[in-house]
C-alpha cells in the first residue's frame, strides 16, 4: 500500500529509504521527499490524503500552518509505503531490542 502526504510545512525530518512512525497507522518506508509550492498541488496530491481536490486540501493546510507559512517554512511532497502485517512485527521488535540494549548501557 502506497500512500502520499501532500505536504508537511514544516522542517522536514524524514530521509528516503528511512522507516518512520505515523502514531495509530505505525511504520512507514519512505520513498521520497520533495519540496512543493502548495499552488503546484494537484487534485491527484489531494486525494491520497483524503481530499476531494487540491482546492480543499490548500484551504485546510493554510488553516492548519497559517503561522508556519507565513514565517516562510517550506512544504514538503511525502510519499511513503505503510508496513505490512509481518514488517509491522518485525520493526517492533527490533525497537524493543534497542531499546533493552540502551537500557542494559545505562
Amino acid at each position: 500500500m502506497q500512500f502520499s502526504c501532500p505536504t508537511w510545512p514544516i522542517k522536514c525530518l524524514l530521509s528516503v529509504d528511512r522507516y518512520a512512525v505515523i502514531p495509530g497507522a505505525g511504520y512507514i518506508h519512505v520513498e521520497s521527499v520533495e519540496h512543493v509550492e502548495l499552488d503546484e498541488l494537484t487534485d491527484a496530491d489531494a486525494v491520497p490524503d483524503g481530499f476531494a481536490s487540491a482546492l480543499a486540501l490548500r484551504g485546510e493546510l493554510a488553516a492548519l500552518y497559517a503561522d508556519q507559512l507565513a514565517a516562510g517554512q517550506r512544504a514538503y511532497r511525502v510519499r511513503f509505503r505503510l508496513f505490512n502485517a509481518e514488517e509491522q512485527a518485525a520493526a517492533k521488535a527490533e525497537r524493543a531490542a534497542c531499546k533493552s540494549a540502551k537500557r542494559s548501557k545505562s
